[in-house]
C-alpha cells in the first residue's frame, strides 16, 4: 500500500483517532475546518488535515 494511502481515514477512523463522534468530524467538514477528499461520495480525511484541526482546537 502507497504511503499516500495509509495517511487518508474514513470519517469513521478520523472520529476515532481523534478521539470524539462521527458528528463531529462531519461538522467539521460543514464548517470548513476539514477539507475531505470526495471518493465515490465517501469523504476521506487525510491524517494531516485532522491533526492540524486537532492543534487548532486545543
Amino acid at each position: 500500500m502507497s504511503q499516500a494511502l495509509k495517511d487518508i481515514m474514513t470519517v469513521r477512523q478520523a472520529a476515532k483517532a481523534a478521539g470524539v463522534h462521527r458528528t463531529t468530524i462531519y461538522r467539521w467538514i460543514r464548517s470548513g475546518k476539514l477539507h475531505p477528499l470526495l471518493l465515490n461520495g465517501r469523504a476521506l480525511i487525510s491524517k494531516q488535515d485532522l491533526a492540524s484541526v486537532r492543534r487548532r482546537d486545543v
